[in-house]
């Protein structure tokens, strides 16, 4: 607590911004009915802590928002623009925007121009950005990534650095009144095949599916640091018996209260059988969410086991890079001293 013959002490940078909003003081017509002094806000738990009433912050107008350091401006725009639950992109409706009103975030946006770059750069940064949406299975089918990264805007995409995609190994085919179109009987019938399902694979192909994506979603957003691929495996209604599946295998094993290190390496030989018929090369930005029933075993136990098993399959990857360039690099060194070798010995024979 402050006397009145004391000096305020503050830091000079945030006194010339906010002016008298960092000094709060009892109001005049409080000082004669309660103990004298001036009261200012400071860290800790002074002993006699002046009443509610008495602290009437005075409020003089506008305040200087590019006297503050960078940091300090980030943090604010960091409460304006963070969406908790993400930011759902799609170019037709703001359904990001449904359940938070948006005047706060465009009003900052519409500040000053200085201001928007730094907000969209913090907005980029504080939120993740759903390319797709868990709600609707046939979104996937709908909508291919390469046209939806087409239609981003640039100013965002420079900014991202969390983006989120959800993946199916299934996406059925919804039934109308009279049940399945003839067109997707069975071959046999003069079908194409197809049955219940407009998509249907195996695990190990949506794996690979979202290792390429990730390539193409990294090339988009050069800031990008997590692609979290929330992946639903195999919804296995319309088929009985249910068809054996390797990663409801995995799941059942953790319902089983399997160790988490048994599931790991269950899940790192399953990744690298994919891998190799996959020819592609994995990147540590993916972040795996495995969906499923929790009644399968399917949780957060499931997603760190896959999650710890990828990142070791990185590793492995890298490592396997390393070695090829540095094989590479080598056998350039050796063709390059057999080239200098025989031109010494044409120059020998010519003198």
């Amino acid at each position: 607590m402050a006397t009145p013959d004391q000096d305020m002490s503050c830091i000079p940078e945030l006194q010339a911004a906010l002016g008298p909003l960092l000094l709060t003081r009892a109001s005049p017509s409080d000082l004669s009915s309660h103990s004298p002094g001036s009261y200012t806000i400071a860290r800790g738990c002074p002993d006699n802590i002046p009443p509610k009433e008495q602290v009437l912050p005075k409020w003089t107008g506008a305040f200087k928002l590019f006297d503050f350091p960078r940091e300090l401006r980030d943090r604010i725009y960091h409460y304006v623009v963070h969406v908790p639950g993400g930011v759902h992109y799609t170019t037709q409706t703001k359904r990001d925007l449904q359940d938070r009103p948006s005047s706060d975030i465009v009003n900052l946006f519409l500040v000053s121009k200085q201001v928007y770059y730094e907000s969209s750069q913090m907005f980029g940064r504080s939120n993740t950005v759903w390319l797709s949406s868990s709600y609707s299975p046939r979104e996937g089918y709908r909508k291919p990534l390469t046209g939806l990264l087409r239609l981003f805007p640039d100013p965002a995409a420079d900014a991202l650095t969390s983006v989120s995609h959800v993946y199916h190994d299934t996406i059925a085919r919804p039934l109308g009144m009279w049940g399945m179109a003839p067109s997707h009987d069975s071959i046999a019938s003069g079908g194409d095949g197809t049955g219940h399902f407009h998509k249907r694979q195996k695990p190990g192909e949506t794996f690979c599916e979202i290792l390429r994506d990730a390539h193409v979603i990294s090339q988009r957003f050069p800031k990008l640091k997590v692609f979290d691929a929330v992946w639903y495996v195999g919804l296995r209604f319309h088929e009985y018996p249910i068809p054996e599946c390797v990663v409801h295998n995995i799941a059942t094993f953790l319902k089983n209260y399997g160790s988490r290190e048994e599931a790991v390496k269950m899940w790192l030989d399953l990744m690298r059988q994919w891998l190799q018929k996959g020819n592609v090369v994995p990147l540590g930005c993916v972040w795996f969410s495995v969906q499923g029933y929790s009644t399968d075993g399917f949780g957060s136990e499931m997603d760190e086991a896959a999650n710890e098993a990828y990142q070791i399959l990185v590793k492995e990857s890298k490592d396997r890079e390393d070695i090829e360039a540095s094989g590479k690099m080598w056998l350039e060194d050796m063709e390059e001293a057999s080239r200098c070798k025989r031109k010494g010995k044409s120059g020998k024979k010519a003198v």
